[in-house]
């Protein structure tokens, strides 16, 4: 089995920041372990399972209202990593351009996890790349046996 790995991502030119922001959980590592469902389309990234590191929660795309919201869910990602279906609302595609890494929902196509311009927002997902939102990551993956997609 993967050992999980930690993610750390700054934002593009901020302070260091995580993928998720947490009034409870600031600045807490994540892991980070693909998903083994070879069904799921190529050519999108890496498949892969976020979840905050030793706390059994993962990140979720879940519909609100009319449009889709990142969750924090009750799930153990080892649980997710041992299912050989992609859990889709818990799947996200690492793709990675240059230097810089986007994270889509699976669940949702076109839909980015992103940061807001201004402090101690919310992580949300936007489809508004590179607009308001910061959707490009500088992702630092501690375990090399997951390497981001690379695109072409």
């Amino acid at each position: 089995m993967h050992k999980p790995q930690h993610a750390k991502c700054p934002r593009l030119g901020q302070k260091p920041a995580y993928i998720y922001y947490l009034k409870k959980l600031p600045r807490t590592p994540q892991e980070v372990l693909p998903c083994r469902d070879d069904s799921l389309p190529k050519g999108k990234g890496q498949p892969i399972y976020l979840g905050i590191k030793a706390s059994g929660f993962c990140l979720c795309c879940a519909m609100s209202g009319e449009q889709p919201t990142l969750q924090l869910v009750e799930k153990n990602i080892a649980d997710l990593y041992k299912t050989p279906e992609a859990v889709k609302p818990f799947v996200f595609y690492l793709n990675q351009t240059g230097s810089t890494s986007t994270l889509e929902s699976a669940a949702y196509s076109g839909w980015f996890i992103s940061t807001s311009l201004y402090k101690n927002q919310p992580v949300t997902l936007t489809q508004n790349l590179r607009s308001q939102y910061n959707t490009d990551f500088f992702l630092k993956i501690e375990n090399p046996k997951l390497e981001p997609h690379v695109s072409t």
